[in-house]
């Protein structure tokens, strides 16, 4: 049972540290792979009620239960922050996408339409 109190506060843990790390990357506007890290925190959220469900078969003690309240605690507020910050980061996005198109249609205005060939030969 010692092990499973291990393995679910590790996954509680990890959680919490990938949201962290996350948030900072919104922050500081790293563009890595923010998606694929999300996703890893997910998977470890899971491993986490995996854990937790085998523990409290087994039995969980009120000061175990504790140690994961604290835990979770810390993360909800590290979920709050990154909700807010990928909020504003989805905005940025948005913003950044109506520009594009703007400077696509812009573009199209002198495409020719003409596919092969040059347009500008002639021949006589």
């Amino acid at each position: 049972m010692r092990n499973l109190f291990q393995q679910a506060k590790q996954a509680l843990l990890v959680y919490e540290e990938r949201g962290l790390k996350v948030l900072d990357m919104l922050l500081t506007g790293d563009k890595g792979d923010v998606e694929s890290l999300l996703r890893l925190r997910n998977a470890a959220f899971a491993n986490f009620r995996v854990y937790f469900a085998n523990l409290e078969a087994a039995g969980l003690n009120v000061e175990e239960k504790g140690v994961f309240t604290e835990i979770a605690s810390r993360a909800a507020t590290t979920n709050e922050k990154l909700s807010a910050a990928l909020e504003v980061r989805k905005d940025e996005m948005l913003t950044e996408l109506a520009n594009v198109l703007k400077v696509r249609r812009s573009i199209s205005k002198y495409h020719s339409g003409i596919s092969q060939g040059d347009a500008f030969s002639r021949e006589a």
